[in-house]
């Protein structure tokens, strides 16, 4: 195993006591797309051993996808951290079972998300122009419907959602448009994350592939892409694997149990 990179000074780095993980890109390959089941089990392994071994770091998501499919991937991976979900909007605590708001973001603001999801689907929806994730409660990602394009739909979804820019704001990604409450983000999330946790981000590492994972990569200790990620993201990062998707994420794990046996 190479020796891996750190923020800062390496010296000086903690032992990796979580490890973040992005979902879509990531743990699966996106939409439809089948997940490792035997990464599955190797993380559900790490989180148990990380219980009682200081030097096994537990494994958690922060993702885009809604409460229901986060709680799965959870139990399957035997996960017992909070998951932060819906881009930092909220996260799902384990411990006690509760789903619950980000404080980053102000009341209003999911509010005018409701608002919002109801004139897009009078609007877009309606017309067969675009249709939403399903699962998603504070957030919204919408995917356009051939024949129309990207930009087209980015078009009408800022003059349709003018009204709500002070609480709102719009991302585009290489496959959906999303909206999200002032507040939201990854970065945010982490931060709610490290406060939940009480583990600093010198004992953290992260795993995304999107230009909306940079944020929270940004903060993290040792951050890392697969071989699939944006080219944004893989030159901000401190390490790349040469594998896609779940077979990345597995390479990035045993980067950073190593650098914790080097730690002894």
């Amino acid at each position: 195993m190479s020796h891996v990179k750190f923020k800062g000074q390496a010296a000086e780095m903690d032992a990796i006591r979580l490890v973040a993980v992005d979902v879509d890109g990531c743990l699966s390959a996106g939409e439809a797309q089948p997940i490792d089941l035997d990464l599955l089990r190797f993380i559900a392994e790490l989180n148990d051993r990380s219980r009682e071994d200081p030097w096994t770091p537990a494994v958690t998501y922060i993702t885009g996808r809604g409460a229901e499919y986060v709680e799965v991937i959870q139990q399957l991976t035997r996960g017992y951290l909070p998951v932060i979900y819906e881009v930092g909007s909220a996260a799902l605590l384990p411990a006690t079972y509760q789903f619950v708001y980000s404080p980053f973001i102000a009341a209003e603001a999911f509010e005018h998300i409701r608002e919002a999801r109801e004139r897009l689907v009078r609007t877009l929806g309606e017309a067969g122009r675009a249709y939403y994730q399903p699962g998603l409660e504070l957030t919204l990602s919408i995917y356009p419907i051939a024949p129309v394009t990207m930009e087209e739909c980015r078009q009408e979804v800022d003059a349709l959602l003018e009204p709500y820019r002070q609480n709102l704001k719009i991302e585009q990604s290489r496959t959906c448009i999303d909206v999200l409450p002032r507040g939201a983000g990854k970065d945010n999330g982490l931060r709610w994350l490290a406060d939940l946790v009480q583990i600093p981000f010198s004992a953290m590492a992260g795993f995304g592939d999107s230009p909306n994972d940079q944020a929270f990569l940004e903060l993290v200790a040792f951050s890392g892409a697969p071989a699939n990620a944006h080219p944004q993201v893989k030159q901000t990062v401190d390490y790349v694997s040469p594998y896609p998707n779940g077979k990345g994420v597995r390479d990035f794990l045993e980067r950073c149990l190593a650098h914790n046996q080097a730690q002894k």
